[in-house]
């Protein structure tokens, strides 16, 4: 499975997981429509953002999977702004699904992704990041931010 088509299927398992919970157990409706709707615009920036990341790799001919084989620290693009854009677009994209349906239990997805990005996969990424490119990677960690 490439992983264009296996990061998708994640990206759609989860999204239902949301939609599912939703619907299985909605705790509190917190946005109504019209207002649901301004989730839209966000699920599109996020998978926008997530797209550019990725053939921005993918140009580079690097894997954007933790246990991918990297080739080259990726600063262009994105990487810019945020030394993480991927998961940045999965957050909005996650965010975005959260407002569109309203509820609060939408609400937790966004913040559990969040929570685990940020104390467990990232510190890890990061890590492998230093003993892949030394001070080079420092270098870019003390100049760009690590979400925005």
């Amino acid at each position: 499975m490439t992983e264009k088509l296996g990061k998708t299927l994640q990206m759609l398992l989860v999204l239902a997981v949301i939609v599912g919970s939703h619907y299985i157990a909605p705790v509190q409706e917190m946005i109504y429509p019209p207002y649901t709707y301004l989730g839209l615009p966000l699920i599109a920036l996020g998978l926008a953002l997530d797209v550019w990341a990725s053939s921005i790799f993918r140009k580079r001919e690097t894997s954007f999977r933790l246990h991918g084989e990297i080739t080259s620290l990726v600063t262009s693009g994105p990487f810019r702004f945020s030394r993480n854009p991927i998961y940045l677009g999965m957050l909005i994209v996650l965010l975005g699904m959260a407002i569109f349906l309203g509820s609060l239990i939408a609400f937790l997805y966004p913040i559990l992704f969040l929570a685990l990005s940020n104390f467990v996969l990232l510190p890890q990424e990061e890590r492998m990041m230093e003993e892949t490119f030394g001070q080079e990677y420092l270098d870019y960690k003390e100049e760009v931010r690590r979400w925005l």
